[in-house]
C-alpha cells in the first residue's frame, strides 16, 4: 500500500511544480524538492522504525521551513506526511484530522480551501490504508495459526499411524506367541506321548505282543487326538467366510465414500453364513459396478446397499436417490453383472422408476 502514498505525494508535488511553473523556479525551490524526495525515499527504503521516525520529523520540519522561507504553497505537502507519521503513534483517526487541519489557521487565505481539501483526502487515505494493513495482518496471523494447526494435526496423524503400525505388529506377535504356545502345550505333548508309546511297543513286540499292541493302540489314540487338536487350532485361526465377505464389502464401500464423497449406507440381515465364497465374489463385484454407475449416470447423493438372506434366495439391492430413467441401454457394466450372476443361476433386475436400483438374486447353494 505504500505505492499509493508515493503516488499521492507525487501528485501533490506535481501540482506544486505546475503552480510554480509560471514563475521562475528558484534554486532554493529545486533544493527543497531534492531534499523532500530524498527524505521520503529514505523512509520507504529503510524500514527500521527509528529511521522512519527521524526522517518523518525531518520531512515535516523541511516542509514548514520551505513554507516560511521559500514558497508558501509547500505547506500543501504537510497533511499527508503529518498523517503518515501520527498514525504510527495512535490508532484513533480524530487526532489525524485534527493534526492535519490545525495549521489551517496559520495559512494564507488563498491556500486554506485547497489545504483543507488535501487534509481531508490525506486523512481518509491514511485511514483506509491503516484498515487494510490491519486486516492484512489479521489474515496473516490467522493463516499462521491455521498452518500451525495443520502441522500439529499432521504430526498427530503421523504419530497415530506409527502407533497403529506398532499396535498391529504387537498384536501379530501376541497371536504368533499364542499359536506357538497352543501347539507346544497340546499338539507337541500328544506327539511326544505317541512317540514314547511306539518306542515302548517296539521294544516289547518280540517279548509281549499283547502289551505291544496295547501300546500301539494308545499311540494311535494319542495321534488321533493330536490331529483333532491341529484341526481345532486351524479352525479357530481361519476367519469365517461371512466375516471375510462382509469386511471386504465394507472396505470397498468405505473406499468409495472417501474417494467420491457420496453418502452410502450398508445393511445386512439374515443368515449371512449361508453365502458361499463364490457368491460373495459376485456380490462384491456387482455392488462395485452398481456404485460406479450410480455415480456416473444417476447424479446420486445417497446410496443404500442392502443384503438380505431369505429362505431360498440371497437378495442384494443397490438403490440411489438419483434422477433415474425409464429407458436405459445395457452397456458392458450391466451385461457383466448379468453374466456373473448367471454363473450361479442368479438374476439381475434393474429399475429406473425412482432413482436407479439394481437387484441381484442368487439361489442359496
Amino acid at each position: 500500500m505504500e505505492k499509493w502514498l508515493i503516488v499521492f505525494k507525487a501528485v501533490i508535488l506535481g501540482f506544486i511544480i505546475i503552480w510554480l511553473f509560471d514563475s521562475q523556479l528558484r534554486s532554493e525551490s529545486l533544493l527543497f524538492f531534492l531534499l523532500y524526495i530524498s527524505c521520503n525515499l529514505t523512509i520507504y527504503l529503510f524500514q527500521k522504525r527509528p529511521v522512519i521516525h527521524i526522517m518523518s520529523m525531518m520531512t515535516i520540519m523541511l516542509i514548514i521551513i520551505g513554507h516560511l522561507f521559500i514558497e508558501q504553497i509547500f505547506i500543501l505537502l504537510l497533511p499527508l506526511n503529518l498523517c503518515e507519521w501520527i498514525i504510527k503513534w495512535t490508532e484513533r483517526y480524530f487526532p489525524l484530522l485534527l493534526s492535519a487541519i490545525a495549521p489551517l489557521i496559520f495559512i494564507e487565505r488563498e491556500l486554506q480551501l485547497l489545504y483543507g481539501f488535501i487534509s481531508v483526502i490525506s486523512m481518509v487515505q491514511i485511514a483506509l490504508i491503516d484498515q487494510y494493513l490491519k486486516k492484512e495482518a489479521a489474515w496473516v496471523e490467522k493463516e499462521d495459526e491455521m498452518r500451525e494447526t495443520n502441522d500439529r494435526l499432521t504430526k498427530s496423524l503421523l504419530e497415530n499411524a506409527e502407533f497403529n503400525k506398532q499396535l498391529e505388529y504387537t498384536i501379530k506377535l501376541e497371536e504368533r506367541n499364542r499359536i506357538s504356545q497352543e501347539i507346544h502345550d497340546q499338539i507337541g505333548h500328544n506327539m511326544a506321548g505317541a512317540l514314547i508309546q511306539m518306542e515302548a511297543a517296539k521294544r516289547l513286540v518280540d517279548k509281549d505282543q499283547t502289551k505291544a499292541k496295547e501300546l500301539l493302540q494308545n499311540a494311535i489314540h494319542i495321534s488321533s487326538d493330536g490331529i483333532d487338536s491341529i484341526r481345532f487350532t486351524l479352525k479357530n485361526l481361519k476367519p469365517k467366510t461371512e466375516q471375510i465377505g462382509v469386511q471386504r464389502l465394507k472396505l470397498m464401500i468405505d473406499d468409495f465414500v472417501v474417494k467420491q464423497g457420496v453418502t452410502t449406507h450398508f445393511l445386512y440381515k439374515g443368515s449371512i453364513d449361508l453365502i458361499s465364497p463364490i457368491q460373495w465374489k459376485i456380490i462384491i463385484e456387482n455392488v462395485k459396478e452398481s456404485l460406479t454407475n450410480a455415480l456416473k449416470y444417476s447424479g446420486a447423493t445417497k446410496i443404500h446397499v442392502d443384503i438380505a438372506v431369505l429362505n431360498k434366495l440371497i437378495k442384494v439391492v443397490v438403490k440411489d436417490n438419483g434422477s433415474g430413467s425409464k429407458k436405459f441401454t445395457k452397456g458392458l457394466g450391466i451385461s457383466g453383472m448379468e453374466e456373473r450372476a448367471a454363473t450361479v443361476n442368479g438374476k439381475v433386475i434393474i429399475d429406473g422408476q425412482d432413482g436407479f436400483s439394481v437387484t441381484l438374486l442368487l439361489p442359496i447353494i
